[in-house]
């Protein structure tokens, strides 16, 4: 295989996250030595953008397919042709081609969702170059670069900047509760969760999102003395982030011809390093020491209830794609 610097075609591109509207850019170099080698006549350089969706259902032993491509992005820039003059400077055998596309301002973000198994769907960007080569049983020379792309969000790229200084803005609060017993019979203990999150209207990409979680419990009314206060007391509340989940779900939809099919419920993400996965740099968690209290039901009573408190902090990354709708793919995300 030919080193980098001796390819015929090189491109230069980086593959990083990009915004509808934007412009992006690149290099092309072209090896003159082997271009002649390969006898490749012409080069040019595209940009593409679409949205695929597959569908397969099965009757018994037979199946049959439903595929749709929707073209959401398509532009061509003829960068070199044979005999047209353009050659690298004296001391080079590599000639440097400057290339932009303004990407539409409209697009949906890059996704992938599905398997070849029953159903799928992707949205995906790429840049590509093509060195055309003549005759029947010669093929064109490609190189592919795909990228990343979101749409754009004023509001998402201003919260993004005030979490990167570092969140002064006001919280929300979401609580939930209920009361679980073992068993049948039996009095009820109580559990609450409570999640703090930053009050925005949309939570951004790419940045640390901080977030509390607290879980409070109180046991069954008994006596002080019916359970060892240095044992566990149901219901025990998670002690270790490993304990507790926090995962995006995601519901899609997608369509294929005459065919569609949804999912609900999807796993999407694990969030803020909770859960039985490894723990990542990027979202370390914070336990604040777990807290036992006995509450008496009054003075005169021997009865009351254990009330145990164990509080999480550590921050979300998110990056996966945002919710959308277009006319062959939705995505929900929550």
């Amino acid at each position: 295989m030919p080193s980098e610097e001796n390819q015929a075609i090189r491109l230069v591109f980086q593959p990083v996250l990009r915004v509808a509207g934007e412009v992006i850019e690149g290099e092309v170099h072209l090896h003159f030595p082997s271009l002649r080698k390969d006898r490749i006549e012409e080069v040019h350089v595209k940009l593409r953008g679409y949205v695929y969706t597959w569908i397969k259902r099965h009757y018994g032993e037979r199946g049959d397919i439903r595929q749709q491509r929707v073209q959401l992005a398509m532009a061509n820039i003829s960068l070199w042709t044979m005999g047209n003059g353009v050659y690298p400077p004296p001391d080079s055998d590599v000639l440097k081609i400057p290339f932009t596309f303004t990407l539409p301002t409209r697009l949906y973000p890059s996704c992938a969702y599905g398997s070849f198994s029953a159903k799928m769907a992707r949205i995906r960007y790429f840049v590509e170059t093509v060195g055309k080569c003549p005759g029947i049983w010669r093929f064109n020379k490609r190189l592919v670069r795909a990228f990343p792309v979101l749409p754009p969000s004023d509001l998402g790229a201003e919260l993004r900047e005030a979490f990167q200084r570092g969140w002064q803005g006001p919280w929300c609060k979401t609580i939930k509760e209920n009361d679980i017993r073992r068993g049948v019979w039996g009095e009820h203990s109580h559990v609450q969760m409570m999640l703090t999150l930053p009050e925005v209207k949309t939570l951004p990409v790419f940045v640390p999102i901080p977030f509390t979680l607290t879980v409070i419990t109180h046991s069954k009314s008994m006596k002080r003395g019916e359970k060892s206060s240095d044992g566990p007391i149901f219901p025990a509340p998670p002690l270790g982030p490993q304990e507790v989940d926090f995962f995006l779900e995601s519901d899609v939809w997608i369509k294929a011809k005459s065919w569609d099919a949804t999912r609900h419920g999807d796993f999407t993400a694990q969030l803020g390093g909770l859960g039985p996965q490894k723990l990542s740099p990027i979202d370390p968690v914070h336990v604040e020491a777990p807290e036992k209290v006995w509450i008496p039901a009054d003075e005169k009573s021997e009865k009351g209830q254990w009330m145990q408190k164990v509080t999480f902090k550590s921050s979300i990354w998110l990056s996966c794609a945002p919710s959308f709708s277009s006319e062959t793919m939705m995505l929900s995300v929550s």
